[in-house]
């Protein structure tokens, strides 16, 4: 079974902010790990907002060592212009920073000797196809398909769970989160005008994917028995 042979599943979030989609996350790596079969050894989360609060956080503290905390520290301010470029700032570094993380993780299993199977969670908006192909991209330079009984075969499968949450709900949910994590509404509602859901017909390479809708509540239990652990993990 391939299951259990040095395989490795990335989750790709997708959804808009404030979706529901971190807290989905959590909920899911709580539940792989609770698992009683133990199908799963372990469980990556690469979650974006962390890593962008992690790089303003670090941006800061050189600013202020550097004694230029004008151009920082104007996210307490009302200077929309300096917050917008470094939130800007922050979110392309982001985009580096998660991709390199994802490569690491790739790059140990390729050092286990051991069959396992690894789940990757890559946690953003991902509303664009284009951000979606860059990690499947990443995904190709590491699909090894050995026919050498000497070497270990290594699956790498890719599967997307679109939060298909409501823009007003989104709206709403997102005046609640933390001040640092606020987005602008307008850029809320530019994101759901451009959002391209999962669609195989344009991509074959999204052909594993699952609507869950936050208002109805998907059971978690299905989406890994019935999901990740069958149809998107070839036996």
């Amino acid at each position: 079974n391939s299951s259990t042979n040095n395989t490795i599943l990335i989750l790709l979030l997708v959804g808009l902010p404030a979706s529901g989609k971190s807290c989905f996350a959590h909920k899911l790596c709580e539940k792989i790990k609770s698992d009683d079969n133990k199908k799963t050894t372990s469980v990556y989360h690469i979650e974006y907002d962390s890593i962008v609060e992690s790089i303003a956080y670090q941006k800061k503290k050189k600013a202020e060592e550097n004694d230029r905390k004008e151009k920082f520290t104007s996210i307490n301010n009302n200077d929309d212009e300096k917050t917008n470029e470094y939130l800007l700032e922050s979110w392309r570094e982001s985009r580096r920073v998660a991709l390199d993380q994802l490569r690491s993780y790739l790059e140990e299993e390729e050092a286990s000797i051991s069959s396992s199977l690894k789940i990757i969670i890559m946690d953003d908006n991902m509303h664009l196809r284009s951000m979606r192909k860059s990690i499947y991209k990443q995904c190709q330079d590491y699909i090894i398909v050995s026919s050498s009984s000497s070497k270990k075969e290594k699956s790498v499968y890719l599967g997307i769970i679109y939060i298909n949450t409501p823009l007003s709900i989104c709206i709403q949910q997102n005046q609640t989160r933390p001040k640092n994590r606020l987005i602008p509404t307008p850029i809320i509602e530019n994101m759901s005008f451009k959002l391209e859901p999962p669609d195989p017909s344009k991509a074959s390479w999204e052909k594993n994917f699952i609507v869950v809708d936050t208002t109805t509540t998907n059971s978690i239990d299905e989406i890994i028995d019935t999901k990740i652990y069958n149809d998107w993990i070839p036996s």
